[in-house]
């Protein structure tokens, strides 16, 4: 799978709400409800005082930066913008 393949396959996955099946319970002690912290397993995080606040997609090849995606918002809901042109480097 090509570079853009790979970062099209991943950008659901970043907007993903899913909460895994199988997640251990909060430390004994905790003061957070485990059903809250259920909630912030998902990769995506929406809840009224914390949540996904933006997403970033980084490809690192040994030359440098390969590809550079930013979403400055949930990524369930912001388009990702390329950004690879702040940080690649320039050819010689």
């Amino acid at each position: 799978m090509d570079l853009d393949g790979v970062f099209a396959a991943m950008l659901p996955v970043l907007g993903d709400h899913s909460i895994p099946r199988a997640i251990p319970p909060p430390p004994p002690g905790s003061l957070m409800p485990a059903a809250y912290a259920r909630r912030l397993q998902a990769l995506c995080v929406h809840t009224p005082g914390y949540g996904t606040v933006s997403a970033t997609l980084l490809a690192v090849s040994p030359s440098g930066v390969a590809r550079y995606l930013f979403a400055g918002g949930p990524p369930c809901r912001t388009a990702f913008v390329d950004h690879t042109a702040l940080v690649a480097t320039p050819s010689r």
